[in-house]
């Protein structure tokens, strides 16, 4: 195969073939509204999560709250402690633990008080060695199977990614510019990694990179208004966009989503694609690639698309491959997997684009 994006027959999800996690059932894919010309979820439902063992995840709360309409929530069921928004669709819950450590916490959620959950939205810290200050998003899951669970979820398995991963991305984008911390602040993709696992579509927000960062209020304070503008806090509020909870099935099979395999742990091409209107899946860094004892990189690959479908049900699924991340004999594995997984892939970002421009 050359790296032209390899058409195969048609790769759109069908949601007679595809079943949601069992906490989904409910909320996302609704057999009343899946008929075309109508959106699937009519109100996404949204669970944010922060922890008192995280500075930056403080911050982000303390900034949320501030924010007025919310109201504490008590429940007899566990001790866990809950926040409602005024718009009825948005929960906030606070830990005693820490966030990668919370596996289930979307069932846990549905014990307390009964409501099934669209997606997740972790607020976090982001550590980097770099000391880089930095916005990062990204997806959760354990790509290599290591003897220890240093860094929570389930070893090899990847919850499926929140569909509102590249408009959070461009939402920082398009935020920070106005910003005093415009000339300071990165803002990045990171790969798939890490922990919690849970059944529902997540992924984490993160305040980087070291101690003197994470506690910042501007940071945590422009975090609050994306959040506020994406999940609705106001009910005037106009975004400019369609979330992929909202949109058609007519408008979800026109749209490309994506899975990125190979690269660094920062996903800059995958930005680039966000920028143009592609929907980000899980990103695999090239380190997630066992190609020695273990061998595990086609189940790698297979979890990563499995799990991407699962959250963009009715949507058209292609791969990103990092040429240099792979030599020949294994750029032709991977070729081969895709194939057989029926995803179309290239090599470069424009391919995959010509179905969005």
């Amino acid at each position: 195969a050359n790296s032209k994006i390899m058409r195969l027959r048609s790769c759109t999800f069908s949601l007679a073939t595809l079943i949601a996690p069992n906490n989904l059932k409910s909320s996302l894919i609704n057999p009343k509204l899946s008929m075309s010309g109508v959106p699937l979820v009519s109100a996404p439902k949204t669970l944010l999560v922060t922890s008192e063992t995280d500075a930056a995840s403080m911050v982000m709360h303390d900034s949320l709250i501030k924010l007025g309409q919310w109201t504490e929530i008590s429940t007899d069921k566990t001790k866990q402690k809950y926040w409602g928004h005024a718009n009825g669709n948005v929960w906030m819950t606070r830990l005693k633990e820490p966030m990668i450590m919370s596996d289930n916490i979307d069932s846990v959620f549905v014990t307390d008080i009964g409501i099934y959950l669209t997606d997740v939205i972790f607020l976090s810290k982001h550590s980097a060695a770099s000391g880089q200050p930095s916005l990062t998003v990204h997806p959760i899951g354990i790509p290599v199977s290591d003897n220890e669970n240093k860094y929570g979820g389930i070893k090899g398995k990847f919850p499926p990614p929140n569909p509102r991963l590249s408009q959070f991305y461009n939402a920082l984008e398009r935020n920070i510019i106005n910003e005093a911390i415009s000339n300071e602040m990165q803002i990045t993709f990171e790969v798939t990694h890490h922990g919690p696992y849970l059944d529902t579509p997540a992924m984490f927000c993160e305040i980087g990179s070291t101690e003197s960062h994470w506690g910042r209020t501007d940071a945590g304070e422009l975090w609050a208004k994306i959040l506020s503008e994406m999940l609705n806090f106001e009910s005037n509020q106009k975004k400019g966009f369609k979330m992929w909870f909202e949109m058609t099935e007519t408008e979800r099979k026109g749209s490309v989503v994506f899975v990125n395999l190979g690269g660094g742990h920062y996903a800059p091409k995958c930005g680039d694609m966000a920028k143009k209107g592609a929907f980000v899946g899980h990103m695999l860094a090239n380190y997630a690639f066992d190609w020695g004892e273990k061998n595990n990189w086609k189940e790698t690959i297979s979890e990563a698309v499995a799990s991407t479908r699962k959250s963009f049900v009715g949507g058209s699924l292609c791969a990103l491959i990092d040429k240099k991340s792979f030599k020949s004999e294994q750029r032709k594995k991977i070729e081969e997997t895709l194939s057989e997984l029926e995803v179309p892939f290239s090599y470069k970002k424009e391919d995959l684009l010509e179905n969005t421009l």
